[in-house]
């Protein structure tokens, strides 16, 4: 193999290389499981969904509410964020910020966004959304 992934003690998560490459080529690509935006653009009025910059004299900018610390820069990334447990995220991080916690916003808030994601996969887990039964002839009974 020309590379191989590793998880080593104390750097984590690492690529090693089995031969040179150009710079700008791309060695490894994944779809990332999870992301927020970083405090530097979230100040700057950057989705919390899909981090792009509004342009605030042009673009309309979503919220849920006023109170809402996150904004979107459509309906449809506001909508999938909120499927994702967004409602979770605010509620805890309400409650660190009432207890004085303290450390990184970036950091924070990835674990929240983590945490809230699983949290309404429970909760769609326990309410499964009703269908209704098909008869024989293809028709649904209510």
């Amino acid at each position: 193999a020309c590379h191989m992934i590793q998880v080593r003690e104390g750097r984590g998560r690492c690529f090693l290389a089995g031969r040179d490459y150009e710079a700008g080529e791309i060695v490894l690509q994944e779809t990332a499981w999870s992301m927020v935006v970083c405090d530097a653009l979230f100040s700057r009025g950057a989705c919390a969904f899909c981090a792009f910059i509004p342009d605030p004299q042009t673009d309309k900018v979503y919220a849920t509410s006023e109170h809402d610390w996150a904004r979107y820069c459509s309906e449809s990334c506001m909508a999938r964020d909120q499927r994702l447990g967004h409602a979770h995220q605010v509620k805890a991080c309400q409650n660190f910020f009432t207890k004085g916690v303290e450390g990184s916003l970036d950091a924070m808030r990835l674990a929240l966004k983590i945490t809230g994601a699983f949290m309404q996969e429970e909760e769609d887990a326990a309410h499964p959304p009703r269908v209704p039964a098909a008869s024989t002839d293809g028709s649904t009974k209510g």
